[in-house]
């Protein structure tokens, strides 16, 4: 697992970690997870690393801490996380780390919030809106002015409707949540074809980002201000040595939205 820091273009191979209970017959029964997040109070960047190991007769939950920079250069085993069962996903916002899971590890029924704060390293549970449990390829984890949304691109992707459909966490205690539906009659006029784009969050001003879904040159970015009803259109170039190198291969995009300008060092 390494980790980069763009603004400075220097990376770091972390230390290998695997769980404690391992064997041949079980090398292909793992399942791991990671999420990145930031502790402003300790102005300290982390990697939280989940490991379950599926035995014959139950599955056992490892949880790994590694602080970037640390002088112990080593991960830290986490002792007090619920058992549950992770999906591939996570945000970090306001020192806290969101994913959704279910909260059994055997039995995959109604899933949950899982809360990770990366100052004080402990996990807590929030129920989620019965509307609000979709389909995690259908819907996507994001920071909304300061608010985590799960975010329903569906009917955007599939060119069915002109409406975006997020969910936001108002109060965490409670677990209210309210339901916003946002309108998208502007950037539709921007998109010959609907299918070719998803929604891949917002910008620190608010704007909504949509990117095309494979890799193609150039590569399209819409940003879209709600406020003002208007669509930004933004063409990256310069892919051809990419296709020239892997030929008309399909490959996905995942935008990283959320980044920003830092010259921490890496090592300690």
């Amino acid at each position: 697992m390494c980790v980069c820091n763009p603004s400075t273009r220097k990376f770091v191979k972390l230390p290998w970690t695997q769980p404690e209970i391992s064997s041949p017959s079980q090398a292909s029964t793992h399942h791991r997870t990671n999420a990145f997040g930031f502790d402003p109070v300790s102005n300290a960047h982390k990697v939280l690393d989940t490991w379950i190991t599926c035995l014959e007769n139950e599955m056992i939950m490892e949880h790994r801490v590694f602080t970037i920079g640390s002088c112990s250069n080593e991960w830290r085993r986490i002792t007090n996380g619920p058992p549950y069962f992770p999906f591939n996903e996570g945000v970090c916002i306001n020192g806290q780390i969101y994913f959704r899971a279910y909260p059994s590890m055997l039995v995959f029924e109604k899933p949950v919030l899982v809360v990770f704060n990366v100052n004080h390293e402990q996990f807590r549970f929030i129920e989620m809106h019965d509307d609000a449990i979709l389909n995690s390829e259908e819907t996507v984890l994001m920071d909304h002015d300061g608010r985590l949304v799960i975010v329903d691109h569906q009917c955007v992707a599939s060119g069915e409707d002109n409406v975006l459909v997020m969910w936001m966490l108002m109060d965490e205690e409670d677990g209210k949540w309210v339901k916003k539906r946002v309108e998208l009659p502007a950037i539709y006029g921007e998109m010959n074809d609907r299918r070719r784009y998803k929604f891949a969050g917002t910008t620190f001003s608010g704007e909504m980002i949509f990117t095309e879904k494979r890799l193609v040159d150039p590569f399209t970015v819409l940003f879209y201000d709600i406020k003002r009803n208007e669509v930004k259109k933004v063409e990256i170039c310069g892919l051809t040595d990419f296709e020239f190198k892997f030929g008309h291969l399909v490959m996905n995009v995942t935008g990283v939205n959320e980044h920003v300008e830092s010259i921490i060092s890496l090592s300690q």
